[in-house]
């Protein structure tokens, strides 16, 4: 025998039913939200989303009651989960936004720093390429003194080391002089030969090629002189250089590379992010823990798109773009040293930034879960008892409907079903009333018929009227508004001629202003000539004074003439006297004889030489006079010229005062053009709302004559409808006959 199988309860299968769709709702809304938290959301449509999600599932039996009731409530959780996807799209967004705008500050900040340490370095290298004492080194001013040369290197070479080591930035610093001269630098080598001519053949110049390059990413030539490149512990990163004002040496400063490493990790921007620099030339430096052996940002696509965005935009210094890095989402940002061009670059996983928003969608998946949990639980019992009263609502209904308005309504519970069937139930006995009043009615209303029809025959009287009379008015307002558009045209024409006037004044205020400008320009111009006069007129003074010292001079020259030729008498006199006592010595005073006679000779000598120079100096004081004669026309010509610059400035000083009253009187014609304008759009607005007026006034009589046609139609449809309600009064009390009361 088979064992008799048990009745499982309606109530029981409805709730099964519905935990199926809840846990395939379940299923589809995580879908749905990978969907959205994946970007989607501005490729698909979110209703045509949420119905592929779970609308399709309830396609059967659409509208029944059951499910009515079940979308219902199914709608909040719905807004529920919108709720959350938005709530979740701000989150992620206001998170990335603030962090990146923290980490952009932070790059900004270390940029700034650079850009003090480029104006420091720049004054430290400039105190070198002025200092005097080191052009004299470079050029061999103290080649002819060995000791004083080796102390001004020694000088120098203790300054850069004592410059270097108050300064972690700076790994080494070079004095780079010609051949033949040995380089100062701050690294232990002193017999370095200079290599100027060389090392400006392999660096590279600047844009316009007038000068060097003021940042370069090394310098082979003076690292393998110095010895640098097999020195990790004064390794640089990048340098800085200057040529001296004397165009004979370079002043270059290395920036140490362990102190950039140090800046660099001092930014921190989150866990799982890189951060470097990278120099104009494409130099790539990483913090210490990076991990990273090859370059991370110089060369990639995304480094050389931030470089060509920032030198489109010469506004911009810093920006952000989202990439793929290592098949991870990240988010690349960069700030860049304008005066270095070396960019702060960092990377970050965007799943770091976001990943506290990823909570609010955890939650919003869970509530609705427990909404659906609850909703199929309590949902099932209400549904099944609402059913219940509605199948009995419904039988007692359809006997309503039959005519017999005797039965009763019942309904289960003391909810609004129970309201429901009183509501029922009075009206049933309402409707029951209302046919025997309408038995009742029904005589009254055929006499009322009658005097509707007599009714509809005055008042098609008095259409007929109103139309004519609403003719008459549409007719004088045609003709107004014909008038206040040739007003409106009138007021126009002014208003063009008012225009053109303005535009013309204005041409004048232009001109005037330009006038002014020329006129500030020439007196600015003769002013700097009258300067010009003023030092000219010092001048010529100064070389009256030069000539008048030079006058002086020549007389102490005549002076020493004079007195050569005193001398030369004397020494004249004493030869003769030495040639008597040479005579008289005989053959023993013949040496001194000859003596005597060259003697005598010179002496003749020095006196035809002071005639010549006195002869040049009396030429030299003839010049002297005719100078100072020139000197003293030439300033009195400089100070005519002065006065007249100082007559013309005046007179220019005038006319730009005359200027600028005229220039003001146009302004007074300007503004009361302005207000003439003003004033006349003002009438042409008013005119126009007049216009506007008019029309509306005749669109409305229009409306009157077709309302009033209208109701000349519906009166004669009155009168129809007044006979025939006769005809259906009689129907109507058939039909009142079927119900049973």
């Amino acid at each position: 025998m088979r064992k008799e199988e048990k009745a499982v309860p309606k109530g029981t299968v409805f709730f099964a039913k519905y935990i199926g769709i809840m846990v395939n709702f379940g299923e589809e809304f995580e879908r749905f939200i990978d969907r959205i938290t994946n970007d989607e959301c501005d490729k698909i449509n979110l209703c045509e989303l949420i119905f592929d999600s779970y609308g399709g599932k309830c396609m059967k039996h659409i509208f029944s009651l059951r499910n009515k009731i079940v979308a219902c409530i199914l709608v909040p959780i719905i807004f529920i989960v919108v709720v959350g996807i938005i709530a979740y799209g701000k989150a992620k967004t206001g998170l990335s936004d603030k962090y990146i705008e923290s980490t952009l500050g932070t790059l900004d900040m270390s940029t700034e720093y650079m850009e003090m340490l480029t104006k420091f370095l720049d004054a430290e290298v400039t105190s070198y390429t002025i200092e005097s004492e080191i052009t004299s080194y470079v050029i061999g001013l103290f080649d002819s003194d060995p000791l004083e040369k080796r102390d001004v290197f020694d000088k120098y070479k203790m300054s850069l080391s004592t410059a270097k080591s108050m300064n972690p930035f700076i790994a080494n610093m070079h004095i780079i002089t010609p051949a033949g001269v040995n380089v100062i630098t701050s690294v232990s080598s002193d017999s370095v030969n200079g290599m100027f001519k060389e090392y400006l053949e392999q660096i590279k110049l600047d844009d316009y090629g007038r000068n060097i390059k003021n940042w370069v990413d090394k310098h082979e030539l003076l690292d393998n002189a110095t010895g640098l490149g097999s020195n990790s512990k004064n390794a640089y990163f990048i340098s800085y250089q200057k040529i001296s004002n004397s165009k004979s040496y370079i002043v270059t400063v290395d920036i140490s590379e362990a102190a950039m490493i140090q800046l660099l990790d001092d930014i921190n921007i989150g866990e799982g992010g890189i951060v470097g620099m990278v120099t104009a030339d494409g130099k790539e430096l990483l913090m210490s823990d990076s991990g990273q052996t090859e370059n991370v940002f110089a060369g990639t696509h995304y480094y050389e798109a931030a470089r060509t965005r920032l030198a489109e935009n010469e506004e911009l210094s810093n920006g952000y773009q989202e990439i793929k890095f290592g098949g991870k989402d990240m988010i690349f940002m960069y700030s860049v040293c304008e005066s270095s061009g070396i960019m702060v670059c960092g990377m970050i996983p965007k799943s770091f930034v976001v990943g506290q928003a990823s909570s609010i969608r955890n939650i919003t998946f869970m509530v609705v879960a427990l909404a659906l949990l609850v909703v199929a639980v309590f949902g099932s019992f209400i549904i099944i008892g609402i059913q219940g009263n509605m199948k009995n609502i419904s039988s007692m209904l359809s006997e309503v409907a039959k005519g017999n308005l005797t039965v009763s309504v019942k309904a289960k519970g003391k909810d609004e079903f129970s309201g429901l069937a009183e509501s029922a139930n009075d009206m049933i006995g309402n409707t029951r009333g209302l046919v025997e009043k309408v038995n009742s009615a029904a005589g009254d209303l055929s006499e009322s018929a009658s005097a509707l029809g007599s009714a509809s025959e005055d008042l098609n009287v008095c259409s007929a009227d109103i139309m004519l009379t609403v003719n008459n008015i549409n007719d004088g307002m045609e003709r107004q508004s014909e008038y206040a558009l040739d007003c409106v045209e009138n007021t126009q024409k002014l208003s063009d001629n008012l225009e053109d006037v303005s535009r013309k004044i204005e041409g004048i205020s232009v001109v005037i202003k330009s006038a002014e400008a020329m006129i500030t320009e020439g007196m600015g111009k003769i002013k700097e000539l009258g300067g010009s006069a003023q030092q000219t007129i010092d001048a010529t003074n100064l070389v009256s004074d030069s000539i008048e010292s030079l006058r002086k001079e020549s007389e102490k020259i005549n002076e020493f003439v004079t007195m050569i030729t005193d001398i030369s008498s004397e020494t004249n006199l004493l030869s003769l006297n030495a040639s008597i006592e040479a005579a008289r010595a005989g053959e023993a005073g013949r040496g001194f004889a000859v003596v005597a006679e060259e003697i005598r000779k010179l002496a003749d000598s020095s006196a035809d030489a002071a005639r010549e120079i006195s002869n040049n100096v009396d030429i030299i004081n003839e010049h002297t006079n005719e100078s100072v004669n020139n000197a003293v026309y030439a300033g009195n010509m400089v100070q005519a010229q002065s006065e007249i610059i100082d007559d013309t400035v005046k007179m220019l000083e005038e006319m730009q005062t005359h200027l600028e009253q005229l220039g003001k009187e146009i302004d007074v014609i300007n503004a009361a053009m302005d207000n003439a304008s003003k004033q006349r759009d003002q009438t042409v607005t008013a005119v126009e709302s007049i216009s506007g007026i008019i029309d509306e006034t005749a669109n409305n009589a229009k409306q009157v004559f077709a309302a009033t046609t209208k109701l000349e139609s519906n009166v004669t449809r009155l009168n129809e409808t007044a006979g025939a309600l006769n005809e259906n009064m009689q129907e109507l009390k058939d039909e009142i006959a079927v119900f049973t009361v």
